[in-house]
């Protein structure tokens, strides 16, 4: 039967998630989506992953159990094998709810849809106990929506030749990759298209042999490089690229992707929003010198343009303490 629903290809990247990945499988094979491509690589688990692979394989797309050199290089090679219109990677370990990809697909099917992105639940190991929930969080604009630091990858779905456009997820990090390939996506399409859901698209599973849960410093490491990359090659103020570098660590040296800036996107609008958010924390962190110097580099330099939020934190630095004084020699007069 025939549907205006799009093909979605469905990534799994596995390594060694043997207890965990029968039950994501059948999250994804029994969505019993009527356009489905299920994709699972294997980076050569020593556990019970092929028999699990093996014993589904008649109601798996493809599947590809061999060494490779990470998470991101598996997904690489689902992107390649995949030929949907609509693409995600679901982790082994988590779950994706009964009737997302039905939502997902009528999403898709309108003609202006580019991206949709629903909740995602994060659940203790046994997915018993809720703990938290979260969305992609999008902006007023393209270049507000970059400075945040925060990626909802399991439930976020893109269009497949996009991607393909980005090149694919950078297999040179191993932990921020999802964010790395966001920010891209923003540079190089913004925020058009994009498509809310309040449903949950994804269970994910918090346990103690997760990389969210066992590595999130190394996760911050790969952030602050990234942040530092883009602060070099978009020309952020020296000031800002000094702040960065008293965050990172050596070992998180940026290998970049091929980036590219759509015309529309704002330098300066983007600094605006990182440099306001960045002078705010100065000046609550009772670094009221420290601040005064870096708005006003800020403001002289061209990095920036006077907003509202500016103009209160100028006159807080640097008219209300000469008013304070006055009144306060009156006072006594």
């Amino acid at each position: 039967m025939k549907t205006n629903l799009p093909k979605i290809s469905v990534i799994t990247p596995t390594l060694n998630q043997g207890q965990y990945l029968e039950e994501t499988i059948l999250s994804v094979i029994n969505q019993n989506y009527p356009d489905l491509e299920y994709i699972v690589i294997d980076g050569g688990s020593t556990d019970n992953t092929k028999k699990i692979l093996e014993r589904y394989a008649n109601r798996i797309t493809s599947w590809i159990s061999e060494p490779d050199s990470g998470q991101g290089h598996a997904i690489n090679k689902g992107l390649s094998l995949a030929t949907g219109k609509v693409f995600n990677w679901l982790n082994s370990d988590d779950v994706m709810p009964p009737g997302t990809l039905a939502e997902v697909g009528k999403m898709f099917s309108e003609d202006d849809c580019k991206l949709v992105c629903g909740f995602t639940t994060f659940f203790n190991d046994s997915l018993e106990i809720e703990m938290s929930s979260y969305r992609l969080w999008i902006a007023d604009s393209t270049e507000e929506t970059f400075t945040n630091n925060v990626y909802n990858q399991p439930g976020t779905f893109f269009l497949l030749d996009r991607l393909i456009e980005l090149g694919g997820v950078n297999q040179r990090m191993h932990f921020a990759f999802d964010l790395e390939l966001w920010l891209r996506y923003l540079a190089r399409f913004g925020i058009q298209g994009i498509r809310l859901s309040d449903s949950c698209f994804c269970k994910f599973r918090m346990h103690d042999q997760s990389k969210t849960v066992q590595q999130t410093d190394f996760f911050n490491v790969e952030i602050n490089g990234l942040r530092l990359f883009l602060a070099h090659t978009l020309h952020a103020p020296e000031f800002y690229k000094t702040y960065l570098m008293g965050r990172i660590q050596k070992t998180s040296v940026h290998q970049p992707s091929i980036w590219f800036f759509n015309p529309s996107f704002s330098r300066r609008a983007l600094w605006t929003h990182t440099l306001t958010k960045h002078l705010y924390e100065a000046y609550y962190g009772k670094r009221r010198r420290q601040c005064r110097i870096e708005l006003v580099k800020s403001i002289s330099g061209g990095y920036v343009r006077l907003t509202w939020p500016l103009l209160k934190l100028l006159v807080k630095l640097f008219f209300l303490p000469i008013s304070f004084k006055k009144h306060r020699r009156n006072k006594y007069i």
